[in-house]
């Protein structure tokens, strides 16, 4: 006779276990990787005659007497607990389990798809590592995938969704082509003891037969012994997570942002329809749901994916940039496709790194790129698409050779073929974002200077800089208090922006008035920063050394001062700024005084150029700044 609940069934394993290392990877960004995961799972199994995945995810709370066969799961949660000095956050899992179980209410994620072939294999015996099912509900690090072009491959992603559950408990109901149906839970729990015998940690609501055999219940089951969230009459796959105790709208927006971050060729290419909590995602809404959710990046700790540039990416994809397209046949990788784009509206240096079946894999940074850029990758053909699943990591988020390939030599071949992938990418986008600097570029009249050094040969003069000159957007003047013993940064020094008076030795120069920069014995200082150029700083590198040539408009005073920021991936403000430890003034032939790492008390000329030398090489997108300094009672 067979019985059907949760299934006790005793270990023979050595050792007890206290933590759950196959969810853990996935605690961190939790959503993203719930969406990612489950959209590319159902995404693999699309019907051969449909065209769009359609998808369906609810949030409620619902009564918990319906959690199936609750008296045997919490046998198994208070048998962890009996056990004598457990680990603290393996009894505070258990605690909080047991509470949730007893409570009236329990949070259900349920996730359903339609247009797919369903999980196939449930009918046969669980040892038979060839079922889609056995391997999703039994095995660890099997991945059964309908074709080769299927995105998963370690079997690791189904453990996604056990990182959302309070505890550990996942129902999985499937509707397969050939119209089996088959309902089973599993629940990752940890080591105990019931009855004085040790129970396998990894347990399932399931049928068990008099061989003890495991098998999952059928439709009449299901439908005598389950609530009707546990039943389904369209051909697909549902995943039910319980006790998913978390915000519904928090949720509900990381989810969509994930969506629409990691499948918008999808959803572009209508291939993808989803509904979260009563809110369609589709090609119809696709920009209204990009303004409504994506306005805030993902707080995501994984370092391979990049939340925030969905706007500039969907653009290049859809042609709103102007966009350069490559696909060539490369030696030694394959044929390759890039599309990108560049312009003062994109922010960041990134390519979207894809896969055939439609899921971001990774953003790859370029920093070499001498502009911001956005740009997308895809695999011409299924030879590069299939070497790049060959190489995909457990949680598809980077390419990495070294994950799964363990033979030498064949390792050795994909690092050298991945490596010439990259390569081709980054020269590319290299090239398309360049900076020209040609002579026509150049302040009238300062063509004589803008070599950095007249000695060097037509050869070795760098005429484009290997720095990204930032698209020029001056400071606001402001207020900044000085601290009483205090720089104007608040640090200690008394030496504040000490100019010397030392003026041009340029006979034909008007003398300066006197210094602008204020002394110590000032209650404050304000920074006026200049807004107006005659034209953009016109910027030559050489190593260690920059050359800066521009003239001012509008500007009454004799002395300036100017100041390097480097900028940071985001255009924001960096942090890194090389050590200035030379500045010349070309013009007037004079060195410059440097304090606190700016150069002071330049004289105005009609056209400025100026040298700066630096104690390391500047690889990094920078902007200048010109500002003049006083303090607060020179307003009265």
């Amino acid at each position: 006779m067979n019985s059907i609940g949760w299934q006790l069934t005793e270990s023979s394993t050595v050792g007890n276990v206290f933590i759950d290392g196959s969810t853990e990877i996935f605690k961190s960004g939790k959503w993203a990787f719930l969406a990612r995961e489950l959209i590319q799972n159902s995404n693999d199994s699309l019907s051969n005659d449909k065209e769009k995945l359609i998808m369906k995810m609810t949030l409620d709370d619902i009564s918990s007497n319906i959690f199936p066969d609750k008296e045997n799961i919490l046998r198994h949660l208070n048998g962890t607990l009996a056990i004598k000095d457990l680990p603290e956050r393996c009894k505070k899992f258990t605690e909080n389990a047991i509470k949730i179980l007893n409570s009236d209410k329990i949070r259900v994620l349920k996730i359903s798809d339609y247009n797919t072939d369903g999980v196939i294999g449930s009918e046969k015996n669980n040892s038979d590592v060839s079922s889609q099912w056995n391997a999703l509900i039994y095995d660890e690090g099997n991945s059964q995938k309908q074709s080769e072009n299927s995105t998963g491959s370690f079997g690791t992603g189904k453990n996604a969704p056990f990182a959302l559950s309070s505890l550990n408990t996942v129902f999985y109901v499937t509707k397969d082509k050939y119209q089996k149906y088959a309902v089973e839970g599993v629940a990752k729990l940890f080591t105990s003891y019931v009855n004085n015998a040790k129970i396998d940690r990894k347990i399932y609501y399931a049928k068990n037969d008099v061989n003890n055999r495991l098998s999952a219940l059928d439709y009449n089951e299901s439908k005598e012994r389950l609530n009707k969230l546990f039943l389904r009459d369209e051909q697909g796959t549902d995943v039910i997570i319980f006790g998913v105790e978390f915000d519904k709208e928090q949720v509900k927006r990381e989810i969509i942002q994930s969506i629409v971050e990691n499948f918008f060729v999808l959803l572009n290419d209508d291939k993808l329809q989803i509904t979260v909590f009563d809110e369609e995602v589709s090609k119809n809404n696709l920009w209204n749901i990009i303004n409504k959710y994506c306005d805030k990046p993902i707080e995501y700790t994984n370092s391979n994916i990049k939340y925030g540039f969905i706007k500039q990416y969907l653009s290049v994809y859809t042609g709103l940039f102007d966009v350069k397209e490559y696909c060539e046949d490369v030696m030694g990788a394959g044929k390759l496709k890039l599309i990108i784009a560049k312009g003062n509206d994109i922010i960041g240096k990134y390519v979207a790194m894809f896969r055939a079946k439609g899921m971001k894999i990774f953003d790859y940074n370029v920093r070499t790129a001498q502009q911001n850029f956005s740009a997308i990758f895809f695999p011409g053909d299924n030879d590069v698409d299939n070497f790049l699943k060959k190489i995909e990591n457990p949680t598809h988020d980077y390419f990495d050779p070294e994950v799964r390939i363990n033979d030498k030599n064949e390792k050795a071949l994909a690092s050298k073929r991945y490596n010439q992938i990259i390569l081709w990418i980054r020269k590319k986008i290299e090239d398309y974002t360049k900076i020209n600097i040609v002579e026509n570029d150049y302040l009238d009249g300062m063509e004589e200077y803008i070599q950095l050094d007249d000695t060097e040969s037509e050869e070795s003069v760098v005429k484009v800089p290997d720095i990204e000159i930032v698209s020029y957007d001056n400071k606001s003047n402001f207020l900044n208090p000085m601290v009483t013993g205090n720089t104007a940064n608040g640090e200690e020094d008394s030496t504040v922006f000490e100019g010397k008076n030392e003026h041009s030795k340029n006979k034909n120069a008007p003398k300066p008035k006197s210094s602008t920069i204020p002394g110590v014995d000032k209650s404050g200082l304000i920074y006026d920063y200049h807004t107006k150029f005659k034209v953009y700083p016109k910027i030559t590198t050489n190593d260690k050394s920059i050359k800066v040539a521009f003239s001012l408009d509008d500007f009454d005073q004799d002395t300036f001062n100017l100041e390097i920021e480097s900028i940071g991936e985001d255009n924001l403000i960096s942090d890194y700024i090389p050590t200035i430890i030379n500045a010349v003034d070309l013009v007037n032939n004079k060195e410059l005084n440097i304090i606190k790492n700016k150069i002071v008390d330049i004289y105005n000329n009609t056209t400025n150029l100026i040298k700066i030398d630096f104690d390391r090489k500047f690889i990094a997108k920078y902007r200048i700044n010109i500002y003049t300094v006083r303090g607060e009672e020179d307003e009265n």
